[in-house]
């Protein structure tokens, strides 16, 4: 294996850091289809940003491919845990939620019978009646 010179190092340093500056100037989803093309792109990282924008234009089948990969991988890495499936974690979590809600619901309603009739209206209907 043939090493690299200083100056080897040092250019593919630069490089990396080029190429993170640009992938942190695109969307999350289109990072990975950055880093199989951006060999194509040559200049300033404004002008990298702008071919790699112009090249997504000019190709959506493989630009939404690489957002549905992007996609894919992320209800894998959310649904892993839970062994179950996408639909079961979803449910799951839709069960959190409603759960939160109706207990904090609950509560509320448990704390203004503590409080007996403060927080309804008044005998005129419109103001509390005083808790004395």
């Amino acid at each position: 294996m043939a090493s690299r010179s200083v100056a080897g190092y040092k250019s593919a340093a630069t490089r990396a850091s080029r190429d993170a500056q640009v992938a942190g100037n695109i969307s999350a989803g289109q990072v990975a289809l950055w880093n199989r093309v951006k060999g194509q792109f040559r200049g300033s990282m404004e002008q990298r940003t702008r071919g790699f924008k112009q090249y997504v234009h000019d190709h959506p089948r493989e630009a939404n491919a690489a957002l549905q990969d992007h996609a894919d991988r992320k209800v894998a890495a959310m649904t892993a845990g839970r062994g179950g499936s996408s639909s079961n974690a979803l449910r799951a979590g839709a069960h959190a939620w409603f759960g939160r809600k109706a207990a904090s619901a609950q509560s509320a309603s448990s704390s203004q019978s503590i409080r007996g009739g403060f927080m309804s209206t008044g005998s005129n209907g419109l103001l509390p009646d005083a808790p004395f």
